[in-house]
């Protein structure tokens, strides 16, 4: 009768564990300001998204796209650009009910730092991962927040797993900027 309880409590902490382990927030907070300046009727400037200083897995963008044939680093270009896409529809369709729009009294900036295009090859495959820096700043430039997104998405075509990454990222913004101005 212990065994089978001492099993039943092991079972049952395995379990809350796996459940927990996915729980976590897409972000990793780099720097906040504190107190917090940005309110809930504060207005937010979002910028589109830029690939400076890209790294692509263990490459730079540059060499990424130099050591393919001129239509496939076309093509890449356009993936960064569908994936910039995604992450400001994503953004909007999430970002209800901040305030945003021109002139706002905090800037939001993106860059997406890194892509891991993965992989899909039938027998094995590896998601793709997408990092991407945040800075919301004031109208003097000043750092308010800073913050890291990381996301990743499994699917057979490599430019649907990058759109599905940044789309999470564009919602996981939205999620962050809501709990940081108290929405």
């Amino acid at each position: 009768m212990l065994v089978l309880r001492s099993l039943a409590f092991f079972l049952v902490l395995a379990a809350a564990a796996l459940a927990l382990s996915g729980c976590g927030t897409p972000w990793r907070v780099l720097s906040q300001a504190n107190p917090n300046p940005i309110g809930p009727r504060s207005k937010l400037t979002v910028q589109k998204m830029t690939f400076e200083n890209l790294q692509v897995g263990e490459k730079s963008d540059k060499q990424y796209a130099g050591e393919k044939e001129d239509k496939t680093a076309a093509a890449w270009e356009g993936d960064k650009a569908e994936m910039a896409q995604a992450f400001a529809r994503a953004f909007i369709e999430a970002q209800e009910p901040l305030q945003t729009g021109d002139n706002g009294d905090f800037v939001v900036q993106l860059n997406c730092t890194f892509i891991e295009p993965g992989f899909y090859a039938y027998v094995a495959s590896a998601p793709a991962e997408i990092h991407v820096r945040v800075r919301v700043v004031d109208r003097a430039g000043t750092l308010v927040d800073e913050i890291e997104i990381r996301t990743a998405s499994s699917d057979m075509a490599k430019r649907t797993r990058l759109r599905n990454a940044a789309d999470a990222a564009g919602a996981a913004l939205a999620k962050y900027l809501k709990k940081r101005v108290g929405l």
